[in-house]
């Protein structure tokens, strides 16, 4: 799945949270945070071609230790962080802020489960491929659905 895609996701994830909250930068934290979860295990892409420019080493790489339940909890907690560091919240009182990072990481996960190239969900312990095999027949309308939000 495309980081558009995952970008949509988060969005539309961090604008239907509840607003509970009194300050108005929750919203805008709580879309933050979203957006960066959903889109911070794809971040390996990134690091691996710093590290190793002009490599295809990527491949073997990518979608095995940032896409994995282990490290979903980290990810969702730094993306919490930044989203509030941008929002000026404080982030000893934004624990559903980190949920938020948390269930979008996992959405970005499960998400990229359901395409042909698939994830390493459950490694170190276990290393074996699992996918769906089927988003590339319907991410043009997950797309659809989620347009609205932005606007």
């Amino acid at each position: 799945m495309d980081n558009i895609t995952h970008s949509l996701f988060g969005y539309t994830l961090g604008f239907l949270t509840p607003n509970r909250k009194t300050d108005p930068n929750y919203r805008r934290a709580a879309i933050l945070t979203a957006v960066i979860g959903s889109n911070l295990p794809d971040f390996d892409s990134v690091i691996q071609a710093i590290v190793q420019p002009g490599s295809l080493n990527y491949l073997l790489h990518h979608r095995v230790y940032s896409h994995t339940l282990l490290l979903s909890f980290p990810l969702g907690l730094f993306s919490a962080w930044v989203g509030t560091r941008l929002t000026k919240l404080k982030f000893k009182t934004s624990l559903d802020l980190w949920l938020l990072g948390w269930i979008a990481v996992l959405l970005h996960i499960a998400a990229d489960y359901c395409n042909n190239y698939g994830i390493h969900p459950f490694y170190p312990f276990r290393n074996s491929w699992v996918y769906g095999d089927f988003v590339f027949i319907i991410e043009p309308f997950i797309l659809l659905c989620c347009l609205p939000f932005v606007f």
